[in-house]
């Protein structure tokens, strides 16, 4: 993360990013082009408003960071890669509320499967991800990346489509397999 190395009336006189940190969160997927061609206004909304802000705001030091390009890259991440967090599911309805979102970068590597050996689990301020059955040795780990688990395959391939993928896991495929052999 930032850190500040020597800190004096509230001025930043240097500041350096895990190099670890900074290349995992390189590496990360960004469907910035494909979510703007689905959704438009996110151009306008996040692009531009976000570009904007962090123009006017940002210390002279880091100024030469902000450009177009490299904030449509961190937003496209973000809308790939973040975890929901949420409110504890307690109400009767099973409503729960969207508090905001948080990108952790080693955890973005997780693919999807509609049959995760893996789930998170919001404690306080800290995410633990618990698995869900014995694994085998190279076994890859897989979440859950929708509400949809438990809905019939094409809900959960259209939900999934917000990822812009279609859903090869075991379980899709074993299902499609089901309905193509009924045909």
């Amino acid at each position: 993360m930032y850190k500040c190395d020597n800190c004096e009336n509230n001025k930043l006189s240097s500041v350096s990013l895990s190099s670890l940190e900074l290349q995992i969160f390189q590496l990360l997927q960004s469907n910035d082009v494909e979510k703007i061609c689905k959704y438009p206004y996110l151009l306008y909304s996040y692009t531009n408003k976000i570009y904007k802000f962090l123009k006017i705001s940002t210390l002279e030091k880091l100024q030469s960071y902000i450009i177009p390009s490299i904030i449509r890259s961190i937003i496209g991440k973000k809308l790939t890669n973040a975890y929901g967090i949420w409110s504890i599911d307690n109400e009767p309805d099973g409503n729960k509320e969207l508090f905001g979102y948080s990108l952790y970068s080693s955890a973005s590597f997780f693919n999807h499967s509609c049959n995760p050996n893996l789930i998170n689990i919001e404690k306080g301020a800290k995410t633990i991800f618990k698995l869900l059955k014995n694994i085998k040795k190279n076994e890859e780990l897989c979440i859950n990346y929708s509400d949809s688990i438990n809905d019939d395959l094409e809900i959960r391939q259209k939900d999934l489509k917000e990822w812009f993928f279609d859903c090869l896991c075991e379980r899709c495929v074993e299902e499609m397999n089901l309905k193509n052999a009924k045909k």
